[in-house]
């Protein structure tokens, strides 16, 4: 089992489509295979999908690497450690959120005790899809691309 936990590795290893594709495409793929791999367990009848979902969600979270540089690239020199500081702190906003979301479910009766908190789970990488789509690509990517008008 220690296999499933270690999905996120696989991507870390390979991490050439931050270098290829960009920082925000990346961050679009990442938190889209998330939405996905919560998804199918929010609807997991079995758990051989459940553990798909574990797989599918610790993938898209390898590539989530990109989003401090993303963060750190886009923000304003003088806001750059708040943003990232924020990125931090919201880590274990998160990890507590769900802690106390599976505390309250523990005691149900039902498949829901499973299935809620990983339909939660989408939650947040929507919002987090919807405005990345909005927010431009790294300068510094375009810059490494040779793409200096664009990077402007």
């Amino acid at each position: 089992m220690a296999w499933i936990y270690q999905c996120h590795c696989v991507p870390r290893r390979y991490a050439l489509p931050v270098n290829t594709y960009g920082r925000k495409s990346c961050l679009i793929m990442c938190v889209a295979i998330i939405a996905v791999g919560a998804a199918i367990g929010a609807a997991s009848q079995s758990s051989s999908m459940f553990i798909v979902r574990r797989c599918l969600v610790g993938v898209g979270s390898a590539f989530g690497v990109t989003s401090p540089l993303l963060i750190v690239e886009l923000a304003y020199p003088t806001h750059r450690a708040v943003c990232t500081s924020l990125y931090n702190c919201f880590y274990y906003v998160g990890s507590l959120t769900s802690a106390w979301v599976i505390f309250g479910t523990r005691n149900m009766n039902s498949d829901w005790a499973r299935h809620i908190p990983t339909l939660l789970q989408t939650g947040i990488p929507s919002l987090i899809l919807l405005s990345t789509i909005l927010m431009p690509e790294s300068p510094r990517w375009y810059i490494s691309k040779g793409r200096y008008e664009e990077a402007r």
